[in-house]
């Protein structure tokens, strides 16, 4: 009877033993995962970003953010546009968004927006709407998003900014309406908002912090 207690002591401390190592590791591999994933996320965004903008014009564009608050565009933490900065003037915006209303679920946007408000292009970062039908807003399955370059928004009043089902001019694709539509109507809105927050969003980074360094130390010369 003894032994076969202790034979159940030794069997429970082995798999105590067993799952403690398997849990520190699982969690090792997280963290080194997610690093790996936010790096390749990271890569992704930056490749995206020259696709708008070429990386000619300016090869820093990734690096200069600006955060704002987007609540126009339903997003409830700041967003971090990217600008482009030629001879200390920007040359160019891109914003990421979110349509919440696609088929499947949110899709993830990079908007890109000249500063007299043409449209300089537009990218899916993400999305899980159905293959075959709603992953043609992809740039790699078709050439449908390019139907957004050098566009303008004339307001609530442009009736453009709509699939040709409710009366616009995108197409919708073949069973699948609602995709395009919600990435439609994200991009309106983006155009909107730059409107709106013009002034920011042309005031160059590198401006700002030197005008506040200048606020927090002005007996320096």
């Amino acid at each position: 009877m003894q032994e076969l207690l202790n034979s159940i002591r030794r069997n429970t401390l082995g798999i105590s033993l067993f799952a403690a190592v398997t849990a520190g590791l699982i969690a090792i591999t997280q963290v080194l995962t997610q690093d790996r994933i936010a790096a390749n996320q990271e890569a992704h965004q930056a490749r995206i970003l020259y696709e708008i903008l070429p990386q000619s014009l300016d090869p820093n564009l990734h690096l200069q953010t600006l955060s704002l608050p987007a609540p126009e565009l339903g997003m409830h933490e700041p967003i971090s546009v990217f600008q482009s900065i030629v001879d200390n003037q920007v040359q160019a915006v891109i914003l990421p968004v979110t349509a919440h209303d696609g088929y499947s679920g949110d899709i993830h946007l990079l908007v890109g927006i000249w500063r007299d408000g043409r449209v300089a292009g537009v990218r899916v970062v993400s999305h899980r709407e159905t293959p075959g039908l709603g992953d043609k807003i992809e740039v790699e399955k078709s050439d449908w998003i390019h139907s957004f370059d050098d566009l303008r928004w004339w307001g609530e009043q442009d009736q453009r900014w709509n699939v040709r089902k409710d009366g616009g001019e995108f197409d919708q694709f073949t069973g699948a309406t609602i995709t395009p539509r919600a990435v439609v109507r994200r991009v309106a809105d983006t155009l909107a908002y730059f409107e709106q927050r013009k002034a920011q969003l042309l005031t160059p980074v590198t401006r700002t912090a030197t005008s506040e360094t200048e606020r927090g130390h002005p007996n320096e010369s």
